[in-house]
């Protein structure tokens, strides 16, 4: 596999899988296969539940699924907000695909796939 050939050639630490859901799992596997950290930016929970499952089993390296935008992203930048503040009560963020006017039958904004 060219990625195995990769990962030996370079030595990497880590693997960040930026690629759609479906994919996710054999590329965990391969991270646990060759004592890798893993990160991914999916939210699918089956996907999520697989690599969990992995995780149980490894014991030098960590894996981190649903590192994207919400969770993901948006927690970097309330850590980087709340920095700001002396004190603070509460931080509520939100991700704009919820609409206030419902267009369809998800109740989703149609936006980054459509």
């Amino acid at each position: 596999m060219e990625l195995q050939k990769y990962v030996k050639q370079h030595n990497p630490k880590s693997i960040v899988s930026c690629l759609p859901f479906f994919l996710n799992k054999s590329i965990a596997k391969l991270a646990g296969e060759l004592g890798l950290n893993y990160f991914d930016l999916t939210e699918d929970v089956e996907a999520t539940d697989y690599i969990k499952s992995i995780a149980e089993n490894s014991k030098n390296n960590f894996f981190a699924p649903q590192c994207g935008l919400a969770p993901g992203f948006i927690s970097i930048v309330s850590n980087n907000l709340m920095k700001e503040f002396d004190s603070i009560d509460t931080v509520r963020m939100r991700v704009g695909a919820l609409p206030l006017n419902v267009s369809n039958t998800l109740q989703y904004a149609l936006t980054w796939s459509t």
